[in-house]
């Protein structure tokens, strides 16, 4: 699965919680 991770976004303005949310656009 981690060779067909095209993309991700850090969602670091998401506040509220001790880890910062990652969007994978993966490419299935």
């Amino acid at each position: 699965i981690k060779d067909n991770i095209c993309d991700n976004v850090m969602r670091s303005s998401v506040f509220g919680s001790d880890h910062c949310p990652i969007i994978l656009y993966a490419n299935l």
